[in-house]
């Protein structure tokens, strides 16, 4: 059985070597082993590096499990208070969801989804929501869905769609979305690198993806 510290040997090379991380034991990402349990902690910039390490260090050998800290870098700061006021009004302004059956808490720019939605749709949308709040640097969305669903690569598919139609910076004409086991992948031309990573956000940003296969192309640019 291998060791604390042969785990954590292994977490840091996995985190090296990975191209959407690339984080050495002197990088943003701090991580942690004791009995077999890997937390991850630290501030990065962008989504991938904040859900990468953790499906990164789930599959290494000997690791019971993963708890993932990790925060996504807000810009700008604001405080729980404005946070939770920007969030609110969201969940308010959008007639899909009843936002008296959430119960947001922020902590430390770290949001807490609680409460009962009858659909995953507005399970993931409340989450999608949250991430999109500016100064969010974490969600934990713990909303149950009432009567209970069977979730599907289909419904991720729907919810990712979704996303992107809503999102102004993305043109969701152009993306096609496929998923297999929870893992995603994006296809198509993006008009710039910037609505490619936000395309690719979004898909990170809904509930229940593992992974994303980013193979959109940019308009103008060969392969």
């Amino acid at each position: 059985m291998a060791t604390d510290a042969e785990i954590l040997d292994h977490v840091h090379a996995a985190l090296t070597c990975d191209p959407r991380v690339r984080a050495g034991k002197e990088g943003p990402i701090k991580a942690i082993c004791s009995e077999g349990q890997v937390v991850l902690a630290g501030e990065v910039d962008e989504i991938p590096q904040k859900m990468v390490p953790e499906r990164l260090a789930r599959a290494i050998e000997g690791v019971k499990i993963v708890v993932n800290e990790l925060k996504l870098r807000a810009i700008p700061r604001r405080s729980d208070a404005e946070i939770l006021a920007h969030l609110m009004d969201a969940l308010e302004q959008d007639h899909s969801l009843d936002e008296r059956q959430i119960t947001p808490v922020v902590e430390g720019a770290v949001v807490t989804l609680t409460g009962t939605v009858d659909a995953l749709a507005k399970k993931r949308l409340a989450g999608l929501l949250t991430w999109w709040t500016a100064g969010v640097e974490d969600v934990r969305n713990h909303l149950v869905v009432q009567p209970a669903e069977d979730d599907c690569d289909a419904e991720i598919v729907d919810a990712i769609r979704v996303a992107h139609e809503l999102d102004i910076l993305v043109d969701a004409n152009r993306i096609g979305v496929k998923s297999l086991g929870s893992v995603v992948t994006l296809v198509g031309t993006a008009r710039s690198a910037e609505e490619r990573r936000q395309a690719e956000a979004d898909a990170w940003f809904t509930w229940g993806v593992t992974d994303v296969v980013n193979k959109l192309e940019i308009q103008g640019v060969a392969s």
